[in-house]
């Protein structure tokens, strides 16, 4: 799986904003209640208001994946923040759920591709 960091390239489609690509350009922790998550934050324009959005309401669950040498699979959009900072867009790391889904069942996540 590719990471999510900053000057990568990322890609998703949606039912909300489409097809919407761009570019990685800062990452952050969400801290709630004094707690670190492993939710990555991706700061989705540069534009101001007039650009379109990486993603928006309707679209959480979407597959983030990056466009490196091939296309990897790299997160779920879960959130995007309008309060306080326009354009951050938050995205679970597929690692991250991973490894949650084997510490909460003791197995590992495996994929079938000929199902």
């Amino acid at each position: 799986m590719g990471l999510l960091e900053p000057g990568t390239t990322v890609w998703k489609t949606s039912r909300t904003t489409g097809q919407t690509e761009c570019k990685v350009n800062n990452v952050g922790v969400i801290w709630e209640d004094g707690f670190t998550t492993k939710e990555v934050v991706i700061i989705s324009s540069f534009g101001g208001l007039e650009s379109s959005p990486f993603a928006d309401n309707g679209d959480s669950g979407a597959l983030v994946f990056c466009m490196a040498n091939s296309l990897e699979a790299v997160g779920l959009v879960v959130a995007k923040n309008v309060l306080h900072v326009l354009r951050w867009i938050t995205v679970t790391p597929l690692w991250a759920i991973f490894e949650n889904m084997k510490l909460l069942t003791g197995m590992a996540v495996k994929f079938c591709m000929e199902c």
